[in-house]
């Protein structure tokens, strides 16, 4: 069977989420700006992408160690919990697992935390201010 999996390609979709966002967002303030000439676009941009990011930032997160839930069946086998026809740790999961949710999880179950710290460390001194 040479098809992706219907959990393979939800996984990708997870993995890909972030950057879909960050290019629909910039692309909407680029329009915008462009019809309105308006020059705070940055602010409202960034501000987007991060609560964007902050919000799916759980789902992403669960559907990539959902990729590591088995359960062993009376078989002695492990399978994948959300899809009991897949076997774990075979060949084609590993890859998977390995080759799309480690390193999506590595990226952006660390990485979106640790941005949006570093944003604000950055703007720390800017927080309390309320310009729009």
């Amino acid at each position: 069977d040479t098809s992706v999996r219907l959990v393979y390609q939800k996984l990708i979709m997870m993995a890909t989420l972030p950057l879909l966002l960050t290019i629909l967002t910039v692309s909407f303030w680029v329009l915008i700006y462009l019809w309105r000439k308006s020059m705070l676009i940055k602010s409202k941009m960034i501000g987007t992408v991060v609560i964007l990011l902050y919000l799916a930032h759980p789902n992403i997160v669960k559907s990539m160690f959902a990729i590591f839930s088995c359960q062993k069946l009376g078989d002695g086998k492990s399978y994948l919990h959300t899809d009991l026809e897949i076997e774990c740790w075979d060949s084609s999961h590993l890859k998977w697992a390995l080759g799309v949710a480690l390193p999506a999880l590595c990226i952006w179950g660390v990485g979106i935390p640790t941005a949006m710290l570093m944003l604000l460390r950055a703007h720390r001194s800017d927080l309390r201010e309320t310009t729009v």
